[in-house]
Formats: C-alpha cells, sequence, structure tokens
C-alpha cells in the first residue's frame, strides 16, 4: 500500500528517468527481484513493456513474474520455460489479458495448467500456445467455450489434436487470423472449421508443412468470402501441377512445394 501511495505522488517526468534508469542505465540481472517487486504498479508496467520489445534480452523469468502487476494487458512467455507454477502467479492478473503467449517446453506448461490458466482469461484476443506435444483438445475446448473475443489463434507445432478439439474452436466468431502450421490438420478438420463461425470471419490461415492437408483443403480456404492471405508452404501432398489461382483476388497466396 506504501509504494501504491508513492506512485500517485510521483510525476510522470521522474517515472520515465526511472524506467531508463532502471533498464537502459543499470544491468537489470543486478536488480533483486525483491526491489523489482516494490516499484509502483504503473512503473512495473512500463519497466516490463520495455522488457518486452527488446525480447526479455538477458532477462529471467523470475524478474518478469517480479513485474506482474493489475495494469499488465500482454505477457509473452515464449522465451522462458514457463511452468504451471508459473501461470498460477499470472492468474491473479488474468481477467486484464488480451494477448498471451507460451510455449511449451520439456513438458512444461502441462495441458491441465493451461486450460486452468485460460479458464479465466475471459478477455483474451490473442493466444499463442504453441509446441505442445500431447493432445490439446481440452485446451481448445476451453478456448471455444470461453474465449469470444479472440482474433488470433496460434497453436503452431502442436502434435495433437482431433476433430472434437477442432469443433470447439471452429464457433468462434471474431477470429480473423490462425496459424495451424506443423500439426496434424487435415482436410477433415479443415472442413470442419471453415463450415462454422470461423470460416465467415478468418482473413489470415496458416498451415505451412501440414503433411495431411490435400489441395481439397486449400481450394476451399481460397473461397472464404473475408480471407486475404493464406500460406501452405511446404504440404507435401499438394503437388506443383494441381495448384490453381482462385477466382476472386487475395491479398497474398504463399506457398512452396514439398520434396
Amino acid at each position: 500500500m506504501e509504494h501504491e501511495n508513492l506512485e500517485a505522488k510521483v510525476p510522470t517526468s521522474l517515472q520515465l528517468i526511472a524506467i531508463r534508469v532502471t533498464v537502459d542505465n543499470v544491468k537489470l540481472k543486478r536488480i533483486s527481484n525483491e526491489n523489482l517487486s516494490c516499484l509502483p504498479s504503473r512503473l512495473k508496467q512500463s519497466v516490463l513493456e520495455k522488457l518486452q520489445i527488446s525480447g526479455f534480452y538477458n532477462v529471467t523469468l523470475s524478474q518478469v513474474l517480479a513485474l506482474l502487476n493489475p495494469y499488465m494487458t500482454c505477457i509473452d512467455l515464449c522465451n522462458f520455460e514457463a511452468t504451471d507454477a508459473d501461470l498460477l502467479k499470472l492468474i491473479p492478473f488474468s481477467k486484464r489479458l488480451q494477448s498471451f503467449a507460451v510455449n511449451h517446453c520439456h513438458g512444461s506448461p502441462t495441458v491441465s495448467g493451461m486450460c486452468s490458466f485460460l479458464s479465466r482469461c475471459s478477455v483474451l484476443r490473442s493466444a499463442s500456445l504453441t509446441n505442445f506435444e500431447e493432445s490439446i483438445d481440452d485446451v481448445l475446448a476451453i478456448i471455444g467455450n470461453t474465449l469470444k473475443n479472440l482474433q488470433i489463434l496460434d497453436i503452431s507445432g502442436c502434435k495433437s489434436f482431433s476433430i472434437c478439439g477442432i469443433a470447439s474452436i471452429s464457433t468462434l466468431e471474431m477470429i480473423e487470423a490462425m496459424n495451424l502450421s506443423r500439426t496434424c490438420l487435415d482436410d477433415q478438420m479443415t472442413d470442419k472449421m471453415i463450415t462454422n463461425s470461423v470460416g465467415r470471419s478468418i482473413k489470415e490461415f496458416r498451415c505451412d508443412d501440414c503433411a495431411n492437408l490435400t489441395l481439397l483443403s486449400i481450394e476451399a480456404l481460397y473461397y472464404l468470402p473475408n480471407l486475404e492471405f493464406i500460406s501452405f508452404r511446404r504440404c507435401s501432398r499438394v503437388k506443383a501441377g494441381e495448384i490453381r489461382q482462385p477466382n476472386r483476388q487475395l491479398r497474398n497466396i504463399a506457398y512452396s512445394i514439398g520434396i
């Protein structure tokens, strides 16, 4: 409480000076987590934003967690090996989060940990959950049932989900961009997705390195009413001679033929 009262009395110009001293002139690793935790909330947020722009270079996850604050709307943990315990520390701030990214590494975080966290992120607009090896059907169910305002979804590199999982997210009405590259996506799943709400709202679709996709899905994607960009690089079952340009103009079509 003492620090929050102090925050209200510190002029913005002095706060900006403090940010520069903290981030530019002092190596963050020399600052204890305890001292970072004691910063006023708005100053924490300013430092956190600056660190995210730099890609959290030379910063530890414990230092990032020490900067959590009520003003936080975006957090990217892809550069760290985040665990379920780390996600628990984010829960008090989850109701304001609009953008969240995490990369599965060495078994963490788990699918159950992601489900527990995402179920509290009701205003999330962008979610990036990459490289999960176990089935993410339960995660997709949480996304479809809870994240009604989601506009961007990246599950690239996720090795296992079923048509049931795809059905869960196919009803998202606000979705504009999806990245399902390097996944098990196939023709049946694609059809399930694009014949529902996703098919009417999607503008950008990436499905690079999806070995199960055929030209049937690619041509179906061409004709989605609002699609502007599609990428299907190295989809090995799509043959060079089969690819035809769509009748309607797309902003960009990116493809290369896998060998």
